[in-house]
This record gives C-alpha cells, structure tokens and sequence, in this order.
C-alpha cells in the first residue's frame, strides 16, 4: 500500500475532495495542502499530522521545529537509542537531547554523523 493510501486509510474523516495537493516529503511523510490553503505534514509512523504554518521561508524556530521531528522519525525507524546515537556519532548525550526538544540544530558535520549512523540522507533530515 503507498503512503497515500495509508494516509486516507488511517485518517477516514478527511475528505479527498478538500484536498489540493499532496507532496511525498520523505518515506513516511507526506505534505497534505487543502483547497483552503492549509498546509499539514502527515507521518505515517504515528499517524500523527502538525501544521505547517511559514509559507517561502523558515524561521530558525521553524527549522528547529522540523529538524526535531526528523530526528526524532529517524531515530524511532533506526531502533537505537538517544546514548547509542550519541556514542556512534561522536557526540554528546547533550547535544542530541537539544536537537530533539528542538533547543538547537547541528552543523553540517555533526548532521552528517547523525545521518551516517542513523542510515540515511543528511537531506532527510531537513526540509
């Protein structure tokens, strides 16, 4: 079943016909945008959805917001734990409980250990 199946499957109180558009934003998520204009982020792994409030250009709250989600998505799909990814990335504990309260995001060298280790693209760790 693809993504959009899952997501009309497991949310059967949205009508099809107030939907616009619908974007594969990465494995498991999916940008949902409504003929209203409304904009949402479903992910399939908790079927949960959050609004997408910025239109052209994130804020660095924006940024921090999304980039913990990732994280978060990321590390829930990789079975390890906070400490393991700290440990194989050569990180402080710390620093990985900021990126996941979305207190800070990392430099790109520090992202591309997360993303090393966690098997996946930098680019899937952000927008």
């Amino acid at each position: 079943m693809n993504l959009e199946n899952i997501f009309f499957t497991n949310r059967p109180n949205i009508n099809k016909e107030n939907i616009k558009k619908i974007i594969k934003f990465s494995e498991q998520e999916l940008l949902i945008e409504e003929n209203s204009g409304s904009k949402y982020i479903y992910n399939s792994i908790d079927n949960s959805i959050r609004g997408v409030r910025y239109k052209d250009k994130l804020t660095d709250e924006d940024n921090k917001k999304e980039f913990k989600y990732r994280l978060r998505n990321a590390i829930l799909l990789s079975g390890i734990t906070q400490k393991e990814l700290a440990e194989q990335a050569h990180i402080s504990e710390v620093s990985v409980s900021r990126y996941l309260n979305g207190v800070r995001i990392p430099n790109y060298i520090t992202t591309k250990k997360l993303a090393d280790v966690l098997g996946i693209s930098v680019n899937d760790l952000y927008l």
